[in-house]
C-alpha cells in the first residue's frame, strides 16, 4: 500500500500493462486456433445409400401391425406338485488358472496435435477462382499417434450420391469431382459449411463413411507456385509421359529422372491420354510425394507458413496456427522415405461403365464400387490397418 501512495502513476501503468498483457494473449489465443478457413460443420454420419437394409431394419421398432395380439390373463385350475428327492452327486472342482492379460498401453498423440487428422486436399481445375472440378482428391490421414501419414486417392470419376436437392433430384447422382463443384458460391447448391470442400467432405462421409476433419483445396496457379518457390521438385518415371496434341498422344517426358518445374508438374499431373483416370492418379501421386520431400527439408519448411499467406484467393485451407504448428512439428518427427504411405483403393474394386447424368442430361463414363465393400476399406484405412 506504501508503495502505491507513493507512486500512483507507476501503479496505473503496471495495471494497464497487466491487463493489456491479458487481453493480447487472450486474443493471441484465440487467433491461434481459428481456422484460416470456414472450419468444417458436417451433420452427424448418415448412411445414404450404401447401408445394408438389415442394419436400416434392426434399428427400427416394430409396427403395430407385426406385435401379437395380447390375451387377458384367465385364472386356470391350480396343481399341486409333490416333490421328488434325488440324490445329489458330490462333485469335485478342478482350479482353473486364468493368465492376467497383458495391456498394451495406446500410444499418446506427439506435438500436441489430436488422434488424428483426415486433410481432404483437392487440386481444382481453374486458374484464378477456386470455382471449378476436383481434378485431384485427396485424403491425406495423419496418425499423431503412431507418426505416420497415409495418403489415399479419390477417382474423380467415381460414381457417388451427393447429399444434396437439385433439379428435383435429392440426393443427386454424378462423378465425385462435380461434388466439389456443386458446393461452391458459382453454383449455390450447397448451404453447409466449407463451400467447396464442405460438400466434397460430406459426400465422401455420406457414400462411404470417411470422417473428414480439415480440407486444403489449391488451384492451378497456387500449384504451380508453390512447387516453383521450393525451386522445383525432383521426381522419376517408370514410363513415358504423355500430353494431348489434337487429341492425340505426343511425347512430353521421357521414362527417367527429371528436375520438374512448377508448369511442368502441372501438365504432368492434368494430363491423362493413353492411360486414363488411373493412370494420372499415380503420377499425381508421384509428383505430391516428391512435393512433401521437398516441403518437409529443414531449408524449406520454415518458409511454409510464407508461402501459404502469398497464395490467399488461390487456396483455402480449414487449419488453424495451432494445426499447421502441430504439423510442422510433426513433420520433424517423421521419416519422409518410411513414414508417408501412399496407397490406391484396389483396381479390382473398381468397375469401368455408363452411368446417365440426370443434371447434364448425357450418358457418361464412370468407375462405380461396392460401397459396402469401399466402407470397409474406409474403416480400415481410418483405423491404420490398411495398407
Amino acid at each position: 500500500m506504501d508503495f502505491i501512495k507513493r507512486n500512483p502513476i507507476k501503479t496505473v501503468i503496471a495495471f494497464l500493462v497487466v491487463i493489456t498483457a491479458c487481453f493480447v494473449a487472450c486474443y493471441l489465443l484465440l487467433i491461434w486456433n481459428r481456422p484460416l478457413g470456414e472450419p468444417l460443420a458436417l451433420p452427424a454420419p448418415t448412411y445414404g445409400a450404401a447401408v445394408a437394409t438389415t442394419a436400416i431394419l434392426a434399428e427400427a421398432e416394430p409396427s403395430q401391425e407385426s406385435q401379437p395380439t395380447k390375451t387377458p390373463f384367465q385364472p386356470g385350475p391350480i396343481f399341486t406338485q409333490v416333490p421328488t428327492i434325488t440324490n445329489t452327486p458330490t462333485l469335485t472342482f478342478t482350479p482353473t488358472f486364468t493368465p492376467t492379460p497383458v495391456f498394451t498401453p495406446t500410444p499418446q498423440p506427439v506435438c500436441g496435435g489430436p488422434d488424428y487428422m483426415n486433410i481432404l486436399v483437392t487440386g481444382i481445375a481453374a486458374e484464378y477462382t477456386l470455382n471449378g472440378l476436383a481434378d485431384a482428391i485427396r485424403i491425406v490421414h495423419i496418425d499423431f499417434r503412431t507418426q505416420k501419414i497415409t495418403v489415399l486417392p479419390f477417382p474423380r470419376d467415381l460414381w457417388v450420391e451427393v447429399p444434396i436437392s437439385m433439379y428435383g433430384i435429392e440426393p443427386i447422382s454424378v462423378k465425385l469431382n462435380q461434388a466439389y463443384y456443386y458446393g461452391t458460391d458459382a453454383l449455390n447448391y450447397y448451404d453447409g459449411s466449407g463451400g467447396g470442400s464442405g460438400l466434397m467432405a460430406e459426400t465422401l462421409q455420406y457414400n462411404f463413411g470417411l470422417p473428414v476433419t480439415h480440407y486444403i483445396s489449391v488451384n492451378q496457379n497456387s500449384f504451380r507456385t508453390i512447387i516453383d518457390s521450393l525451386g522445383g521438385i525432383d521426381v522419376c518415371f517408370s514410363d513415358n509421359i504423355y500430353r494431348k496434341q489434337f487429341e492425340q498422344p505426343v511425347l512430353y517426358l521421357a521414362a527417367g529422372c527429371h528436375h520438374l518445374t512448377g508448369k511442368q508438374a502441372e501438365m504432368v499431373a492434368r494430363h491423362r491420354i493413353s492411360i486414363g483416370d488411373l493412370g494420372r492418379i499415380q503420377h499425381q501421386s508421384i509428383l505430391l510425394k516428391a512435393l512433401i520431400a521437398n516441403i518437409l527439408t529443414p531449408s524449406n519448411i520454415k518458409y511454409l507458413p510464407s508461402v501459404v499467406d502469398n497464395l490467399k484467393g488461390y487456396t483455402s485451407l480449414s487449419l488453424s496456427p495451432a494445426d499447421i504448428s502441430a504439423l510442422l512439428c510433426l513433420a520433424g518427427k517423421i521419416d519422409t522415405q518410411q513414414d508417408i504411405i501412399f496407397t490406391h483403393i484396389p483396381n479390382e474394386m473398381l468397375v469401368l461403365t455408363w452411368r446417365y447424368d440426370q443434371t447434364r442430361g448425357v450418358q457418361t463414363s464412370v468407375l462405380v464400387v461396392d460401397n459396402e465393400e469401399m466402407r470397409e476399406l474406409v474403416d480400415e484405412f481410418q483405423r491404420g490397418i490398411w495398407p
